[in-house]
């Protein structure tokens, strides 16, 4: 009859709802999961590029004290570069 229609359009639209839902509830998680990997690789781009910093500083006091080539200050000062371009 009528009402059992009804009542049965008005569960399969409770069912439509709790599906979008679920489906939003899971995309907010992959977003979220996705966002702190984001976090983390833009921390250890950060320590990377200060770390090759101090790098390039000591390739510098090297080079002063004779003891390295222009080639390794070159060298650590491309790393530097690269790293601080994978960082903007």
């Amino acid at each position: 009859n009528g009402v059992d229609a009804a009542e049965a359009r008005a569960q399969a639209s409770a069912d439509d709802v709790a599906a979008v839902r679920l489906g939003l509830q899971a995309e907010l998680a992959a977003d979220y999961f996705g966002l702190r990997s984001a976090d983390r690789e833009l921390g250890l781009l950060g320590r990377t590029v200060d770390a090759y910093a101090t790098v390039l500083e000591l390739a510098g006091n090297r080079y002063a004290g004779g003891i390295a080539t222009e080639g390794e200050v070159a060298q650590a000062r491309a790393q530097l570069e690269n790293a601080k371009a994978q960082l903007a």
